[in-house]
């Protein structure tokens, strides 16, 4: 590679690698850190495996990030990995970023495998999930795992199990990145029409388990409607199963709805298997919205008994007796909500997150600087 010019030391080149621009954590994610000043004073390049349903880069794009599309189509598949590993690594060649920080699976093995050999880029694995879709994506990140030199995690809880499960060796550096932020407590809508309003908000794939939810809502002998919102793999299948049980008129699916947490809910449920620092349940918490979910993942982090009322299973059974728990005891769960809303505003409020964003941004160009460092010397030296 050339001799670095004097703009690339004093501004590094960070590009950040996502799978695509779906309605998820890891994208609003990326926004918030572009939004809070994770990457000021570096030059950011964002690239999308696929476009994915949309949405986000138009927002990137406003605040100045236009992202790159490697493939424009809305999913990827495993046939395509070799055709965006050849993409992604003629940019990564192309771009000589000092910095690169990939999201997501695919995305995050992909870019691995384009600096294998690249040893003077500072490669950092941001990991949302401790358990992945595929047994071959975990074999390879395992493979992979020592061209690691930095971890990002949205949760304590997700670094833990993801360096015990999917890393050889742990990466020196490790950080904890919130990925929202609140300005202020929400407002939980009320109840107007009597009915007992049950909500969740994810991506419809087999770990977020909504059929056990709708399974649960069928099963009760309540006044009760179930609204899911999100898209995804699964949706077809929990629409058909929501009619096969006879409950298709109280189970309502409004798709991918950024500000959800504004409409009615009287409790929100979360029977996910498997989480990471789940975004959907602070943003519930903030709201004033009671919630029942398993202490699993980044949850741990920030929840107990005190703030949700835990679900010590996920099946549908289990469910459905917290739900009939919460109506029957709507002052304790209003009760416990308040004391939600006061955690979540300690722990991710935007002053303290704006806080952590500017730790984060001075390390990465420490980062930048000391392989700058390191390279003058090996040059020395040679």
């Amino acid at each position: 590679m050339n001799e670095l010019s004097s703009d690339r030391r004093n501004v590094p080149l960070i590009l950040y690698v996502i799978n695509s621009f779906d309605g998820g954590g890891a994208e609003s994610g990326l926004l918030a850190m572009v939004r809070g000043g994770v990457f000021a004073d570096c030059r950011l390049r964002i690239i999308a495996l696929v476009r994915g349903s949309g949405g986000i880069e138009a927002q990137l794009a406003e605040a100045g990030h236009e992202p790159e599309i490697l493939l424009d189509q809305v999913r990827m598949h495993v046939a395509d990995l070799p055709r965006l590993y050849q993409r992604l690594r003629k940019r990564v060649h192309e771009l000589r970023p000092n910095i690169l920080i990939a999201s997501l699976p695919q995305a995050n093995l992909l870019a691995r495998l384009s600096v294998m050999f690249c040893k003077e880029i500072l490669f950092v694995s941001f990991e949302h999930n401790s358990h992945l879709a595929k047994r071959f994506y975990e074999i390879g990140y395992r493979l992979t795992s020592s061209r690691v030199d930095w971890v990002f995690a949205d949760a304590e809880s997700t670094l833990k199990t993801v360096l015990q499960r999917l890393y050889r060796r742990s990466p020196a550096e490790r950080t904890i990145v919130p990925l929202v932020s609140f300005a202020s407590q929400g407002q939980r809508a009320e109840s107007i029409d009597g009915t007992f309003h049950i909500v969740n908000a994810a991506r419809f794939t087999p770990p977020k388990n909504q059929s056990a939810l709708i399974e649960a809502v069928a099963s009760l002998q309540r006044d009760v409607t179930l609204t899911l919102y999100g898209d995804g793999p699964t949706r077809g299948e929990c629409i058909a199963l929501a009619r096969r049980l006879g409950i298709a008129e109280r189970v309502h699916f409004p798709g991918f709805v950024s500000d959800w947490s504004r409409y009615p809910a009287d409790l929100f449920v979360l029977p996910s298997r498997h989480e990471g620092l789940c975004i959907v349940v602070l943003e519930a918490m903030n709201a004033g919205i009671p919630i029942a979910a398993p202490l699993i993942g980044g949850l741990r982090d920030y929840a107990d008994t005190d703030v949700v009322r835990v679900l010590d299973a996920t099946d549908a059974h289990t469910i459905a007796t917290a739900i009939v728990q919460s109506i029957e005891n709507k002052t304790g769960d209003h009760a416990m909500a308040g004391r939600a809303a006061r955690v979540v505003q300690h722990r991710f409020g935007a002053g303290a997150v704006r806080a952590i964003y500017g730790e984060i941004n001075h390390a990465l160009i420490g980062a930048a600087q000391a392989r700058f460092r390191q390279q003058d010397n090996k040059a020395v030296v040679a």
